[in-house]
């Protein structure tokens, strides 16, 4: 999930011409028992993305926003997928 996140992230910024200076990610899920079956209720995708000193958060948000609906592997679950951001502009 992590990696095609990933992958779908570069291809829609590559695409856009929007450029970043680092991107962290991990994802972690939530598992309960629903209906007698053990499940993933929820998966997180925790992002801290490092813009150049003229990036423009807003635009990330979007960008990181299509990416995640764009990916394959988010677009086939029937299970929320969260994606919980930290956008930092570098200094000068």
């Amino acid at each position: 999930m992590v990696t095609c996140f990933l992958f779908t992230f570069r291809a829609v910024a590559r695409a856009s011409k929007f450029d970043c200076a680092s991107l962290d990610l991990s994802g972690s899920g939530t598992v309960d028992r629903v209906e007698g079956t053990t499940r993933f209720t929820e998966i997180v995708l925790k992002l801290r993305l490092t813009l150049p000193n003229n990036g423009d958060p807003e635009r990330a948000k979007r960008m990181l926003e299509k990416g995640k609906n764009a990916c394959l592997v988010t677009a086939s679950l029937s299970v929320p997928v969260r994606l919980e951001s930290e956008i930092v502009v570098e200094s000068v």
